[in-house]
């Protein structure tokens, strides 16, 4: 069962490209952003532009920003073709089993899941509300979710149905 809304988060380890190994509980008192991304998602690849331009500033009022890809196809080398033309400026870590996107009930990229300081779900869902019929958005989920928790408040829309594409699985 996925972990859900106002329910802790187990920790995880995965690596970036690189190897370097990045744990959740390493971030222990920061709000962390999971932004599940894909390089074979057109919608994905939308985003960077915003997504970068969050983590950057976010990342002065102390969030951290991880992407996680868990496309089972998405290989290093499709994945350094993409990012060669899109740079991402936040770490993309590598789920190829899908593991700890299993973990948290996202089968669509994009997702974002918002942990508070304590690593307890206070978002999940859609980055804005964005769709095919609507290119430009209106709200902002992502930034209403951390600009709340910034705040110590409670998120006000803490779930969100998140579109894109699916998260491709070996079998």
């Amino acid at each position: 069962m996925a972990v859900g809304i106002n329910q802790t988060a187990p920790d995880f380890e995965l690596q970036d490209l690189q190897g370097k190994t990045y744990r959740l509980s390493d971030y222990k008192g920061k709000i962390v952003v999971l932004v599940f991304w894909a390089a074979t998602c057109d919608i994905s690849r939308r985003y960077v532009p915003y997504l970068n331009g969050f983590a950057e500033t976010y990342w002065a009022r102390g969030v951290v920003t991880l992407g996680i890809d868990s496309h089972a196809f998405d290989t290093e080398e499709r994945l350094n073709m993409v990012l060669r033309k899109r740079p991402l400026t936040f770490p993309l870590l590598l789920d190829r089993d899908g593991k700890v996107a299993d973990t948290f009930g996202v089968t669509l990229t994009p997702t974002v899941v918002v942990l508070d300081g304590e690593g307890v779900v206070r978002y999940w869902g859609a980055i804005d509300d964005r769709s095919e019929e609507k290119p430009a958005p209106d709200k902002i989920y992502l930034e209403e979710a951390v600009d709340a928790l910034l705040l110590g408040d409670e998120v006000p829309d803490p779930q969100n149905e998140p579109w894109g594409c699916e998260i491709e699985r070996t079998a």
